[in-house]
């Protein structure tokens, strides 16, 4: 129940999934993080996040969400 309410949550905010359980988004988002885990009262070892300065291949990624491709 509670990866069905993630998923619901992670799109309705406008993330990506692109690969089980790997979700993206192109800006911070820190404070949502912990605004959903606090609401699925879930800790950081089930709920991973990280910051990533590039992505090889990100072409469709930059057209979904609408940012300037290189």
């Amino acid at each position: 129940r509670a990866r069905s309410q993630l998923r619901s949550l992670l799109v309705g905010a406008g993330f990506l999934r692109i690969q089980d359980s790997v979700w993206t988004y192109p800006y911070p988002c820190d404070e949502f993080i912990g605004l959903v885990r606090a609401h699925l009262k879930s800790g950081t070892g089930e709920m991973l996040s990280f910051t990533a300065e590039a992505l090889e291949s990100d072409r469709k990624l930059r057209e979904y969400f609408r940012l300037p491709t290189s």
